[in-house]
């Protein structure tokens, strides 16, 4: 059956179409169909070299079969000769579906001015990459990790993540794929194996997709597609004349695949508008034939901030809607090393480390692998073990026949091996053995600190240059003669690496981690170094200081937190709460005139998931109703913001407590208590939030059953309370979860997300938890005064109010499992 000639035009044209595509985003004068002399030609464009123009044809065959070399002779070549030798083109390129054998390749070779090349040749060549995937294919085994790597593997998949990433890639899926992972559990190691095992696969057959890598922990300013591509291919990788419209046109049209390297590295304390920017910038990659591939630590995101950038949901109100802004991602967890991957590390990684000897200790070294490993598994948690990065560690240690393996923790784990090579490092090179062990490893601590805080659009690298002379200022002089040699001393022996001139880095973002929480154990902070503090402490970072033998640096750092004028993150406050005795002792002080909002924050901020938690219901609403009644400003809003969390939530008491420790406050500040019946008059000094609440957001009812009913609308109370306190104290936080933990309620009430709560308290059971007399009368006046609000003025008006009630009036919260 003849092939259809009006169907072979159609898909001859399309071939033709695509080249000429492909050209365009290169060379700006690409034309179709262009009459040369007696010749219509497929494509025609020019360049420029060494100040002449250069004309080519561009001949498209679309053929399902290969040409020969008599096809190239009498169909081609005849045809452009003619041409070449008038001047009228200068060069003349086969464009090929199908390559051709060695005779036809030996004819092309020995015409200068003809070329030929399949359609992916044609590509790679326009995008100049070659060098680089040919050092990409190398980088997997260059590295070492061919020696001892065991394959990863995804929560929830029998097949090794190699084998789900070939599905996927090959799959019509359009889907990009995100492998999310904690610290150390070998993501960097997967991207190296995938793209090598790729760039392998191309050299091989140039039909296979061309892989790129983008370690996003190297880029310290870029952020846009351009600034990421450009560095990568005219500074780290110079490509021959690299064109980034050439590379967003082969991506578009499925020619690669694009490996993005820990999103999580880019910068430190990435804000939510951080993660929105930077993820708009990736999805410009996306589309039906792409393939992009995102790796990185889930811990970096706010968990509707995952929720939108991972999964293109975001919350409206109380409706979670598709945002057309983000694609969704497919999601995969890499697993932790199990029993059996964990035995087989240990044997492949301790083998590496002694291949260059035959025995060990008296003994062969398979013989001494085999007991060591053996050793490791009965004296070492398997859960110090199923981390790729701390197998290593463990192994390295082992190396040492003479070390002891009892007893570890990640905290003692990680001491352990960092002295360990600092160790080696001096008494290796015995120069540097002039400066003890302590001072260069206090110096680890320092640099890991500094380079983990400093303003910088990357996070985890630095520039040699920037590195503060204070650090070693209090530190050994060592053999050197001025400040600036005294610095490299202690750089040199760090546990940095160079990646480009003068760019540093710590040889894996664990270590740095590990030594800014060991530093943190012993500082002595100032208070405004909380607001520091609370932003640099990561969940990785914490996962450190509670592996610590002890945990008395929260104690230490409390004694200078309530001075913190703020702000400060929900996380950091709740950190404290993790110290069940200091939570007790600050309860204590709580009540007292050193009471601040730390205090309140850390005995009322959400804390029923901790099990330990040292104070009774009754004891935590009592403070809390202390607070409101006795302070201003941040500290008596916090305390009441937390009773309406509590409140909300089902707590009658609670309920009673916010509402008899208010209605006392008014009490005990209003001007003209004979006219309370009529309004409220508040000195203007002492007008704050709570007052504004009663005012607004407080009303009465009556009915026969309880007569006079006091209500509360939660919501806009508690909008109002959040408003106050984040402004002043506490840092908004975009984890929804995190949030809750302070406030039920804090975004702006639009139509979609106004919600009717109230509580409702009868006016009796408000007064009866006041405890002194004249209080309680003068409660029950304002309580059952007319209207359905309460008046409360403020008044311009510095003098002395003339009620002066019992300042140290105390309220009884009574206790009840009913309330």
């Amino acid at each position: 059956m003849r092939a259809n000639p009006a169907n072979t035009t159609e898909v001859g044209n399309a071939f033709r179409d695509a080249v000429a595509s492909l050209l365009r985003t290169k060379y700006s004068d690409v034309r179709t169909e262009v009459l040369v002399g007696h010749k219509k030609v497929d494509v025609v464009y020019t360049y420029v070299e060494f100040g002449r123009r250069i004309t080519v044809g561009v001949e498209c065959k679309n053929e399902a079969a290969p040409l020969t070399k008599d096809d190239i002779r009498t169909r081609i070549w005849s045809d452009y000769d003619p041409l070449v030798d008038k001047h009228e083109l200068d060069i003349v390129i086969i464009v090929a579906r199908k390559d051709i054998n060695a005779m036809a390749r030996a004819y092309v070779d020995g015409i200068p001015s003809l070329r030929f090349q399949t359609y992916e040749q044609f590509e790679d060549s326009l995008i100049g990459l070659n060098d680089y995937v040919t050092q990409l294919a190398g980088t997997f085994k260059a590295s070492d990790l061919e020696s001892y790597y065991v394959d990863a593997r995804f929560e929830g998949h029998e097949k090794p993540a190699l084998a789900v990433i070939e599905d996927w890639m090959r799959s019509d899926d359009p889907m990009p794929l995100a492998i999310l992972g904690g610290y150390g559990k070998g993501k960097t190691s997967l991207a190296l194996r995938v793209v090598s095992q790729q760039a392998a696969r191309h050299r091989a057959d140039p039909a296979e997709r061309i892989p790129i890598l983008i370690r996003l922990g190297q880029v310290v300013h870029e952020t846009q597609l351009e600034a990421l591509f450009g560095k990568e291919f005219t500074a780290r990788f110079p490509a021959t004349d690299f064109r980034f419209h050439t590379l967003m046109h082969l991506n578009a049209e499925g020619r690669l695949f694009v490996v993005l390297d820990g999103f999580d590295e880019m910068k430190h304390a990435m804000s939510v508008a951080d993660f929105h920017a930077t993820f708009r910038e990736f999805n410009r990659l996306l589309g039906p034939k792409a393939r992009v591939l995102l790796l990185g630590r889930p811990n970096a995101l706010p968990t509707e901030a995952r929720t939108h950038v991972l999964r293109g949901q975001r919350r409206v109100g109380s409706q979670t809607v598709n945002d057309p802004q983000f694609a969704p991602w497919r999601e995969e967890e890499i697993a932790f090393f199990n029993a059996e991957e964990i035995e087989r590390f240990l044997r492949a990684y301790l083998g590496h480390l002694l291949r260059h000897l035959t025995h060990v200790n008296g003994v062969t070294v398979t013989e001494f692998v085999d007991l060591r490993v053996r050793e490791v598994i009965l004296k070492v948690s398997p859960d110090l073990l199923r981390r790729p990065v701390q197998a290593r560690i463990v192994a390295e240690l082992a190396y040492d026949p003479n070390f002891r393996l009892d007893g570890f923790t990640s905290y003692t784990l990680y001491d352990q091996f960092i002295r360990q090579l600092i160790a080696r490092d001096t008494e290796e090179k015995r120069a540097r053995g002039v400066i003890p062990l302590e001072a260069r490893y206090s110096f680890q601590k320092e640099l890991g600190w500094w380079s983990w805080t400093k303003a910088s659009d990357g996070q985890g690298y630095f520039n040699r240059d920037e590195i503060p002379q204070a650090l070693v200022d209090q530190l050994p002089d060592g053999d050197a003669t001025d400040g600036a040699a005294k610095l490299t001393e202690y750089i040199v022996s760090s546990l940095t690496e160079e990646k480009e001139a003068g760019i540093l880095y710590f040889a894996h973002r664990s270590f740095q981690e590990f030594l800014v929480a060991d530093r943190l154990r012993t500082v002595r902070l100032t208070p405004d170094q909380h607001v520091l503090m609370s932003s640099a402490i990561t969940p990785d970072i914490r996962s450190f200081l509670d592996a610590a033998p002890d945990q008395s640096h929260l104690a230490s750092w409390f004694e200078t937190l309530s001075a913190c004028e703020g702000p400060l993150t929900i996380d950091y406050l709740r950190y404290f709460q993790s110290d069940a005795a200091l939570v007790k002792e600050i309860a204590a002080t709580a009540r007292s005139s050193s009471c601040s909002p730390a205090h309140i924050a850390i005995v009322g901020i959400a804390h029923e998931d901790r099990a330990d938690w040292p104070l009774s219901r009754a004891d935590t609403i009592n403070t809390l109703a202390y607070a409101v009644l006795r302070f201003d400003k941040e500290t008596s809003a916090l305390a009441a913001l937390c009773l309406l969390r509590m409140a909300h939530n089902g707590d009658t008491a609670a309920t009673k407590a916010f509402l008899a420790a208010l209605i006392v406050r008014i009490a005990q500040r209003v001007r003209e208590t004979d006219d309370v019946d009529k309004s409220l008059t508040i000195a203007s000094q002492r007008y704050g939030p709570l007052e504004e609440l009663l005012s607004k957001w407080v009303r009465k009812s009556t009915n026969v059953r309880d007569g006079v009913v006091v209500q509360v609308d939660v919501q806009r109370a508690c909008l109002l309370l959040h408003a106050y306190v984040t402004g002043k104290y506490i840092k908004p936080a975009y984890d929804a979860e995190m949030q809750l933990a302070l406030s039920p309620f804090s975004e702006e009430i639009g139509a979609a997300s106004r919600v009717e709560s109230r509580l409702s308290l009868s006016a009796a059971r408000v007064i009866e938890a006041v405890k002194d007399k004249d209080l309680r009368k003068l409660a029950g006046r304002i309580l059952h005064a007319r209207g359905e609000g309460f008046n409360v003025v403020s008044v311009n008006d510095r003098t002395r109010r003339i009620y002066r009630g019992n300042e140290e009036a105390e309220l009884t919260i009574v206790y009840d499992e009913r309330e």
